[in-house]
């Protein structure tokens, strides 16, 4: 019975936040937008850009045991940049159009340890990961910390506060502020759930099996690829990174107990967009991308947490 209560309160939690699901398969695809380069602060190209990108993520618990918690990640993506329409601006360079598949590999382990300090409960959780692309031939490598706080516990209401060390080549700062914030407002059966600076959602269950979100929600996404033009000023290995924020509706069915199917679509906009050196930091960026908004629509594949860890 114990377990299936703890069982119960889990599935719950990983419906109200999709990071902590198992198993997530997403498949997104963006319109097609207007795109600026510059290469050293100078005009580099214009043109048209499009992005797919699939994604599969699945977490593996290997261990809860008394305070503590370990897990291990692993993580796929296959992406899709199809640039047209290319007017080149910078001379002796030649930007051509193009359709270019690059996929990346993730992996990461974090260990969390729940415990409190003075009588104040606090949780710690340190992470080592990686992002590889398929032949490990390039790698960017990270550390995170992450300590937070409870500040609000309540029936209906919970408050966190924390701090994340983001020790990361490609990362513009050390240290982000975290404030996690959940409401739930009984009368309307709707959901409020804010992680800033990452995402805020107001859900809506809908018959039991069904609920609609409206949210908004802030990624980044770091790619490997190479370049082989004649110029020696651009390097052979280079990072795309770009930060993104995604707003709109999304619709989320449960198919059986652990099994969700879900169907977002709304505004996808490139915050930054950046390109230099594997191993650079992004402050030491050669290419600067200015992209405009475009609309985006995703369907999904989730699987609320069914692997129980090997030792509890």
């Amino acid at each position: 019975m114990i377990d299936s209560v703890r069982s119960a309160r889990i599935d719950e939690a990983a419906l109200k936040y999709p990071r902590i699901r198992q198993l997530t398969v997403t498949h997104q695809n963006n319109a097609e937008g207007d795109m600026s380069s510059k290469l050293l602060g100078n005009n580099f190209f214009r043109g048209r850009m499009r992005t797919n990108r699939t994604t599969v993520n699945m977490n593996i618990p290997l261990l809860t045991q008394n305070k503590n918690i370990a897990v291990a990640s692993i993580g796929f993506v296959h992406q899709f940049f199809d640039l047209n329409k290319v007017t080149t601006e910078a001379p002796g360079y030649v930007v051509s159009e193009e359709t270019r598949y690059v996929p990346m590999v993730n992996l990461a382990a974090s260990f969390t340890r729940r415990d409190t300090l003075f009588n104040i409960p606090l949780s710690l959780t340190a992470s080592l990961g990686g992002l590889f692309n398929p032949d490990f031939q390039s790698a960017q490598l990270r550390f995170l910390g992450i300590l937070t706080v409870p500040i609000i516990r309540r029936e209906n209401t919970n408050m966190t506060v924390g701090v994340i060390l983001n020790i990361d080549p490609s990362s513009l700062t050390p240290f982000i502020p975290l404030i996690s914030y959940s409401h739930k407002f009984k009368s309307l059966d709707i959901d409020l759930m804010a992680d800033l600076p990452y995402r805020v959602a107001l859900r809506k269950t809908i018959a039991k099996k069904n609920s609609l979100s409206a949210f908004s929600e802030m990624a980044g996404n770091n790619s490997f690829f190479g370049f082989d033009g004649p110029n020696p000023t651009l390097p052979h290995r280079m990072t795309f990174a770009t930060t993104e924020l995604k707003s709109g509706l999304m619709f989320e069915h449960r198919l059986t107990k652990k099994v969700v199917l879900s169907f977002s679509g709304g505004v996808n906009t490139t915050l930054q967009s950046r390109i230099f050196k594997v191993g650079a930091k992004q402050n030491d960026y050669l290419i600067k991308n200015k992209t405009g908004a475009t609309p985006f629509v995703q369907v999904g594949f989730s699987m609320l947490p069914f692997w129980d860890p090997f030792k509890r």
